[in-house]
Order: C-alpha cells, then sequence, then structure tokens
C-alpha cells in the first residue's frame, strides 16, 4: 500500500503552483480513475470525527509512476491530499470525517513523464450523518434488592459540548411488550466526557436494560447516535444457606440447603466449598449445581461419612437466564462448616494451656477452647470423665471436679453443655454431645482428677548417673527427691523417704513442687530399697503418689578391705611394667646406634664398590 499523506489547505496553495497544474484542464486530458468509499466504521452513516477510507483505481495501462489526487470537485479542483503510485494502479487514501472534508469528492492523476492530466472521476457524497454509540458501564455487577448501583454513560474526549440521554427498557409482563422510557439527559461541558445515572435501594422495578445515547450540534444540524450497547441490570436476591446438624463429627453425614424465592424458580443453583489447603491461600471449588424446575425453590447437597477435609466456608449463588443474558447473584452469606473431633485437655492455670492428668475440662469447638458446664439436665458422670482421662492417656477418672465446691473456673467461651458417654468409647467425640457453645457461666465449670495425677516424684542418690541404684562406700548417703507438675509450682507438697517394703517414714520435708530437696542419711547400714512418697493437696483433695525403687548396696569392711589391697597390688603392677618398657627401650637404642657406627664402605682394586659390614653383639 501507497504512504498516505493528509493534506490541508496550504496544500491546495502548493498544488495550484506546481508546473503541471494547468495541464489538468488541457485538452487531450487521460482517462478518468475511479472512486469509491470503502470503509467508514462499518455501516453506511459517516460518523464524526471518524476515519473515511478511500480507494482511487487508475485505468488498466496507466504509465507509471504518477501523482494521485483527492480532492473536492471544483473549477479548480480542490486538492485534499495526494500520493505517488509506482507500481501500483489503487491507491488509497484516508480524511478524517470533519466539516472540512464533506461534499463532492474526486480522485485524479498526473503523469510524472510528461505531467499529463487525467479527468476527474464520477464525485462520492462525503456528508457526516452520525455519531458513535457511546459506552455505557453499571457498578456493582450484582445488584440485590435495597442496595445502590450506578450506571456510567461515556464518550471520547473529541465529543465534549454534547448532549447525553439515559434509557430504560422493561418488559411488561402485562401488555407482553417492552416499555422505554427516557430517564434524564444532561449536557457535557468541555472538561467532562460522562455523565452517571445513580439510584439507591434498587427493587424489582429497577431490573432491565439501559442504554444512554449521544446528540450534538456540528455544522448547524443536529447529530444523534444510536444507543449503547444496553447493560443489565437485575436486583436477584442472594440465595440463604443453611447446614444441618448443627454438630457434625468425622463418619457422619450433613446436609447444606440453599433456597431462593419462589419466582426465581427455573434458575440454576450452585455451592462452593471454600477451604485453606495448608499452602496459605483458599481455594473454593463447585461442589454441586441444580437447575430448578418450577415447583421448587432449594436444593439440597448431602455429605455422607463427613471428615475434617469437609470442614470450611461454603456458599451458594443463583444463576439465571434473564433478557437473553446468563445472570449471577450474589453469593449468599457464608456457613462454617466444621467437622468437630473434639480435642480435650485438663488445665490447671488460667493464664496458658499446659496438659496435665487434673483440671477444668476444656474441649475445642468452633475454632476455640472452651470449658464444659454442669445445668440442671446434666452433670458430669464418671463414664464420661473416664473417658476425658482414657483419651489424654491418664488413666480413669479418681475425682470429679464442680466449679461450685472447688477453685476450677474459667474464663472466655464456653464449649458444651451436655456430654453423655457410656464409658467404653476412645474418644470425646464418640459419646452422645448435646449443646454446643451453651448459655450457661463459669461457676458450673466441670473438672476431672485421673488417677495419672501427679505424676511419680523422681528420686536418685547424689553423685551417681543411674537413678534406681547406688553403691555407698562411707557410712552417710545423700538422697534427692522431685515431684515435677507443671501449673502448681506454688503448691506444697510433703516428701518422705521410707522404705520400699514399708509405709514408715525414715525422714521427710515440706517444699514447693518443683523443688529439689536432699535427705542426708547417717551411719547408713543398709542394703535396702528406698522410695520417695509425694503428699499434697489440691482442688480441696488429698493425692499421694510414690516414686520407683531406688536400691542402696553398702559393702562390708572385709570385702573394703580386699578392693583397697587390690587396688594398691595393682597400681604397683603397673609401675613396674613402666620400669621394665623403659629398660628395654634404651637397650635397643644403643643396639642401633651401635650398628650405624661400623657400617663401613671399601672400593677393591678394579673400582668397583663392596659393602662390609661388621656386627657387633650388643
Amino acid at each position: 500500500m501507497f504512504r498516505q499523506i493528509s493534506l490541508g489547505l496550504p496544500v491546495i496553495l502548493i498544488l495550484l503552483g506546481m508546473k503541471g497544474t494547468t495541464m489538468l484542464f488541457s485538452e487531450g486530458l487521460l482517462q478518468a480513475p475511479s472512486l469509491e468509499i470503502v470503509s467508514h466504521s462499518g455501516d453506511n452513516n459517516i460518523k464524526l470525527f471518524y476515519d473515511v477510507d478511500f480507494t482511487c483505481t487508475l485505468p488498466t495501462g496507466t504509465e507509471l509512476p504518477v501523482s494521485v489526487y483527492l480532492g473536492k470537485k471544483a473549477s479548480p479542483p480542490l486538492v485534499l491530499t495526494m500520493t505517488t503510485a509506482t507500481s501500483r494502479i489503487q491507491n488509497d487514501f484516508t480524511l478524517k470525517a470533519v466539516k472540512e472534508n464533506e461534499g463532492l469528492l474526486s480522485c485524479w492523476y498526473i503523469i510524472t513523464r510528461n505531467n499529463v492530466s487525467s479527468e476527474l472521476s464520477l464525485p462520492v457524497n462525503v456528508t457526516i450523518t452520525a455519531l458513535p454509540a457511546p459506552t455505557i458501564s453499571i457498578a456493582p455487577y450484582h445488584i440485590t434488592p435495597g442496595r445502590n448501583f450506578t450506571i456510567t454513560c461515556t464518550v471520547p474526549d473529541e465529543y465534549a459540548n454534547s448532549t447525553l440521554s439515559f434509557y430504560h427498557s422493561r418488559f411488561d409482563a402485562t401488555t407482553g411488550s417492552t416499555i422505554s422510557t427516557l430517564l434524564g439527559s444532561r449536557f457535557l461541558e468541555n472538561k467532562f466526557n460522562s455523565i452517571t445515572y445513580k439510584k439507591d435501594s434498587a427493587d424489582s422495578g429497577d431490573d432491565g436494560e439501559y442504554s444512554c445515547s449521544m446528540a450534538i450540534n456540528y455544522s448547524n444540524r443536529n447529530l444523534t447516535s444510536s444507543k449503547s450497547d444496553p447493560v443489565l441490570l437485575a436486583a436477584l436476591p442472594a440465595p440463604t444457606i443453611s447446614v444441618a446438624p448443627d454438630l457434625i463429627t468425622p463418619g457422619r453425614n450433613f446436609t447444606i440447603t440453599c433456597a431462593v424465592p419462589d419466582e426465581y424458580a427455573n434458575s440454576t443453583l450452585n455451592v462452593y466449598h471454600s477451604y485453606d489447603a495448608r499452602t496459605g491461600k483458599t481455594i473454593t471449588t463447585l461442589v454441586g449445581s441444580v437447575f430448578l424446575e418450577n415447583k421448587f425453590n432449594s436444593i439440597v447437597y448431602r455429605k455422607d461419612e463427613a471428615d475434617t477435609s469437609d470442614s470450611g466456608e461454603y456458599t451458594c449463588r443463583m444463576a439465571i437466564n434473564y433478557y437473553n443474558h446468563n445472570l449471577m447473584s450474589p453469593k449468599s452469606d457464608p456457613i462454617d462448616v466444621n467437622v468437630e473431633t473434639f480435642p480435650v485437655r485438663l488445665r490447671l492455670g488460667l493464664s496458658y494451656y499446659y496438659q496435665t492428668c487434673a483440671g477444668r475440662l476444656e474441649v475445642f469447638v468452633r475454632h476455640s477452647w472452651g470449658t464444659v458446664c454442669e445445668n440442671s439436665d446434666w452433670l458430669l458422670g464418671r463414664s464420661t470423665a473416664d473417658v476425658v482421662c482414657k483419651q489424654l492417656g491418664c488413666g480413669q477418672a479418681a475425682y470429679l471436679l464442680s466449679a461450685r465446691n472447688s477453685s476450677i473456673a474459667g474464663n472466655g467461651p464456653i464449649a458444651l453443655g451436655q456430654v453423655n458417654c457410656s464409658g467404653s468409647e476412645r474418644y470425646l467425640r464418640e459419646c452422645n454431645i448435646g449443646a454446643v457453645q451453651p448459655s450457661c457461666s463459669h461457676s458450673q465449670d466441670v473438672g476431672v482428677i485421673c488417677t495419672g495425677f501427679p505424676p511419680a516424684p523422681e528420686i536418685f542418690q547424689s553423685g551417681y548417673s543411674f537413678q534406681q541404684s547406688g553403691l555407698i562406700q562411707r557410712s552417710s548417703v545423700k538422697i534427692e527427691c522431685t515431684l515435677r507438675a507443671s501449673l502448681l509450682e506454688s503448691t506444697e507438697v510433703l516428701l518422705a523417704l521410707q522404705v520400699a517394703s514399708s509405709s514408715s517414714k525414715i525422714i521427710s520435708k515440706t517444699t514447693r513442687l518443683g523443688e529439689t530437696v536432699s535427705f542426708l542419711l547417717e551411719d547408713y547400714t543398709g542394703p535396702k530399697d528406698l522410695v520417695c512418697a509425694a503428699r499434697l493437696e489440691v482442688f480441696g483433695e488429698i493425692f499421694s503418689s510414690t516414686s520407683k525403687k531406688l536400691s542402696i548396696t553398702v559393702p562390708s569392711t572385709e570385702i573394703t578391705t580386699k578392693i583397697t589391697t587390690v587396688k594398691y597390688v595393682g597400681v604397683i603392677a603397673v609401675i613396674i611394667v613402666i620400669v621394665i618398657a623403659v629398660l628395654i627401650s634404651g637397650l635397643l637404642y644403643c643396639c642401633y646406634r651401635a650398628k650405624k657406627k661400623n657400617t663401613q664402605t671399601i672400593t677393591n682394586t678394579t673400582g668397583q664398590m663392596n659393602t662390609a659390614q661388621q656386627t657387633t653383639e650388643c
């Protein structure tokens, strides 16, 4: 394609002064080319400020190169643009659709070699008759009844000083026809290129298509655009969602129901599941989709044998075909589904978590730890407490506690109000669990003391690494005892040293939990098996535990003497061995030196070298 050059009025003056201009009107003009409009934005209307494309086709056999002109038919013709053709008979031009380029336009050519001009082509009429359609947008895209929305109509900057008008088209079910209403018009000033239509508290009467058009006065003519592509507004309500049962445990079935008002039958309901994939991102998947028939307004998503992967947020939304548009409603409010495994713990404090085998009973429900409270309909039973102790690996229940008669009241959430176990269950979640997050006070909190509380004290002989055995070689022995129980460090405990086979105390001391006490036994005459017994009061109850057995062996005097004699003899033997080793090493070194000194080198008469060694006996 030839390079196109747009020329204005200054070019006309230049061309009129060209050397070959007079040849345009000389006798013997060449055959005229043909001119046509090949494109003007896809329709039969020439739009203001749009480009208009022309093609000027030279007669077959035209001598090239030539200069090709496009201009207005006048006397002389008024040149608007030109190009040079060196190898093609079709020449393309583009003019902007403005007032200066309107009217009857023709094209002609001049042969470069002899400046001979052609006749003018038949003219084409360029008249600006239309404007481009504005663009329109709506926000937000999903509208629910009662929500505000805004529609914006926009035109290119060069169309300032135009008037924009809004229209609303709505299907009238009573008459079976579409009613179009003018919502309003506004003149754009130079600095603006858009107008907005805002509606507060949308209702079903606002449903339908919205469009806008532009009108402008140009060259004393009123030009009007076609309407913009419509945007559709459907104030679709978000569906409602519910889950049943309220409490879901592993292996149990649950259902999610998504519903819409009756008038939205023949829509499609979709159910979504959003969960954390432990990658820091939330993944949303479509888990169900059903088309509603006329007689239904809800769908049910059922999950059998739930597991923890089914936990997460569930939402649903409605899809409907409206005015031949596929619309989606906003999502429903999310519903949180937790497949509860009911971890349990027994706490002895309020400030932080540490697992013990005694204390206030707490259960993890709905993303948080909470207490368990009694009420007039339910009291903590021994069977339920046994399951708690079993789940924690603390044995069986020894005592049941209540905030009414002990200081175990907690704070924060209350998790459960009723739990009934038969005692054969391995985990609390296998029991019959009733009220979740009930309305009761912490004065009704319950607790459990398991047989695994308190832990056994630690006993060891000072100076020995083995805890359960020791050897005494003198008349006194030092035994140490410690009872450790986190969160009870301020509690007093009585630690007693006693013979394993008897409950009689040898010696006892009162200390704090976690602190080590020492027992010094003078003139100890074992052998004996010793244990450390602990006794403390917690929650108004007395608890005791006993350490493992520490066996102490005291050697007799005869055995001690023999051990000492053996020790001395061993030392003397080691010294003798060292002396003998030194003497042998010195003798060997002496031989080595003598051998090296007596080695001689002798040269014979034939020039050959012989080596003779004279060995000296050591």
